[in-house]
């Protein structure tokens, strides 16, 4: 008899837009807008803050990356040194199902992109609240959650 897998569903649907139509013009601000969706049949604690970041970094719930279109290497470049506090207690909430949370910033200000590529890229934001060096509330959502690889253009 075989045996049963358990596959686990992703429990949070992230979606992310360029503001601007999805084309980035080689100018400040690139803003990107961020909705974090509770896909799951239950309720989920998750970080509200949503402050960006870098994967490697702490004090951050969200980061990103940018690959020219259909490749696998990255191509954004981290630009901000930042020192932020850790995340607190009240930072922290029950996202219901189906309920959704949203956020923007500038990717900018925290993330260089390569204008000397114009073209098609693709760009993914990552959620992921349970970092190792503090201390979360029992039963925070913990791993890293991926949007899908959202198209882009860079264009002059």
């Amino acid at each position: 008899m075989a045996s049963k897998i358990n596959i686990m569903k992703n429990p949070l649907q992230i979606s992310a837009k360029i503001v601007k139509d999805n084309i980035y013009r080689g100018e400040l601000p690139c803003i990107v807008k961020v909705t974090i969706t509770n896909a799951s049949k239950k309720p989920l604690l998750l970080n509200n803050r949503l402050a960006i970041g870098y994967r490697n970094s702490d004090s951050r719930e969200l980061f990103g990356e940018v690959f020219k279109k259909g490749m696998d290497e990255i191509v954004s470049v981290e630009v901000e040194d930042y020192n932020r506090d850790s995340a607190t207690a009240q930072n922290y909430s029950q996202l219901e199902s189906g309920e959704e949370m949203t956020t923007s910033f500038d990717f900018c200000e925290w993330y260089e992109l390569p204008l000397t590529l114009k073209g098609d890229f693709e760009m993914v934001i990552y959620y992921q609240a349970d970092e190792s060096d503090y201390e979360q509330p029992a039963g925070v959502l913990k791993g890293v959650f991926a949007s899908e690889r959202i198209p882009f253009k860079i264009i002059e």
